[in-house]
């Protein structure tokens, strides 16, 4: 919260024991790309399970202006 830099935020939904993954990528305006992946497996059966999600959210700087009305581009440095 209030980080320039960024932030990592856990929250995911509860292991269910079974060994599986799953994948999914968006795709939306001013180039906005979404990736979302988790794989899930029981360490020790019936005991510990375990459960690794990851979600990437990026775009191109663009944002709507609610102001003016205009979308902006936010200019980036290298």
């Amino acid at each position: 919260r209030n980080a320039s830099g960024g932030v990592v935020h856990l929250r995911s939904k509860r292991p269910t024991g079974d060994t599986g993954g799953s994948f999914k990528v968006t795709f939306g305006n001013a180039g906005t790309v979404e990736t979302r992946s988790a794989v899930e497996t029981a360490l020790v059966e019936d005991k510990i399970m375990a459960r690794f999600a990851v979600l990437t959210r990026n775009n191109d700087g663009f944002f709507h202006n609610s102001n003016d009305d205009r979308f902006v581009v936010i200019p980036t440095t290298v």
